[in-house]
């Protein structure tokens, strides 16, 4: 999970990356449905990435408008 989030924004990726990687449930439920096969790692992967980048964008245009 650690190499997914690449949001082009340094400081966004490395509160992302505490966020989620120091859930110990988020990364139990990641392993879980994986070895249940319900979760393909890549495909969860890409969607997370887009996700975050989506939140950056978000947040960057909020603080460009305010």
């Amino acid at each position: 999970m650690s190499d997914w989030i690449k949001t082009g924004n340094d400081y966004a990726d490395s509160m992302f990356m505490d966020r989620y990687m120091n859930d110990p449930i988020i990364i139990a439920l990641v392993d879980y449905l994986e070895f249940k096969g319900i979760l393909n790692q890549v495909e969860f992967a890409q969607f997370v990435n887009e996700h975050c980048r989506a939140d950056v964008v978000t947040r960057e245009k909020l603080q460009s408008e305010s």
